[in-house]
């Protein structure tokens, strides 16, 4: 009996993964702080930022996933290194992910470039609650499932993991590029059930900025991998005296990833503090019917910042 229902709560849980695939470690609101994107921009910019979002995706879906990030970086002047320290939490239907991951990065400067090194550990604990389900009796996905069945009831699955955390990024004149690779290397499940298919993961980040004026404007490629789907996104982003701005999103490009366009504004209050709005549409009407829309809030704080409409005021490298 116990490992039918195993057999079930699996089935499950690969239709939830294989959704949940097309949105990889997907926080897009990545402009409002790039280490979301990769772990070695901590520390920069010369100011400590302390940020979070939260994700409402697919409102039409009775198990919407939700998304809560908390991100604090922090540099360490007197040794050139910056760390920074994320919690996260993702919710879908009976899969419960939480998260941390701290890091610490060494930023070297050169005569036109500048580089940072990173190293992260990263722990994650992912639980599947088959009692959190609630269905009458009955035939469901073929299957005879009665949620007054004791077994049903106390069924849960757990499993954590760790992972090691490698990052560089280049910053220039002519453009900015990074690359992140995690990779675990410590498991604890239950005998005989894996519930994390992969917590492989690749980030690659390609990034632009033009100052004109009193307008910022800038330009992004992201590309998150755990080495067999990727997701892709561009986006564009305007700023107007560093206080208020907008931009437009595009990712996927294929229709089999739940291609999505989205739009963002974002205000800067009291010279520290950033408040942002992100809303998305899938692309294809069939599944902009079924999923609906996503919609995500944020809010950062910058402490210290200096002459906000200069390019990346470095505290190493004083070129800029």
């Amino acid at each position: 009996m116990m490992s039918t229902h195993v057999k079930f709560l699996a089935i499950i849980f690969l239709f939830v993964e294989t959704v949940n695939s097309q949105q990889l470690h997907l926080n897009p609101m990545l402009y409002l702080d790039s280490y979301m994107a990769n772990q070695s921009t901590a520390g920069l910019r010369g100011v400590k930022v302390i940020s979070a979002i939260y994700r409402s995706q697919w409102e039409k879906q009775s198990f919407t996933p939700r998304i809560f990030a908390a991100h604090f970086t922090s540099p360490i002047k007197s040794i050139k290194g910056a760390y920074g320290l994320t919690f996260y939490n993702r919710s879908h239907g009976v899969m419960d992910h939480n998260g941390v991951k701290t890091s610490y990065n060494q930023v070297f400067a050169g005569k036109d470039v500048l580089s940072s090194v990173g190293l992260g550990i990263q722990y994650d604990w992912l639980t599947l609650d088959y009692s959190s389900i609630r269905t009458p009796e009955g035939t469901y996905i073929g299957s005879v499932i009665s949620h007054n069945d004791p077994i049903l009831n106390q069924l849960k699955l757990s499993q954590q993991a760790l992972s090691l955390n490698f990052s560089y990024y280049l910053q220039s004149y002519i453009i900015d590029a990074g690359v992140e690779v995690g990779l675990p290397f410590a498991h604890i499940r239950p005998s005989g059930a894996r519930i994390i298919t992969s917590e492989k993961i690749l980030k690659i980040v390609l990034h632009k900025e033009y100052l004109y004026n009193s307008w910022m404007i800038s330009g992004s490629f992201y590309n998150f991998s755990d080495f067999k789907v990727n997701q892709e996104e561009l986006r564009a982003d305007i700023r107007y005296k560093n206080q208020f701005g907008s931009g437009f999103m595009w990712r996927g490009f294929r229709k089999n990833s739940l291609d999505a366009i989205g739009t963002q504004f974002s205000f800067n209050l009291m010279g520290t503090t950033w408040l942002s709005y992100q809303i998305e549409w899938p692309l294809f009407s069939s599944v902009s019917r079924s999923y609906g829309i996503t919609q995500q809030f944020g809010l950062k704080f910058d402490l210290k910042a200096k002459d906000p409409l200069s390019r990346y005021p470095i505290i190493y490298n004083p070129r800029w």
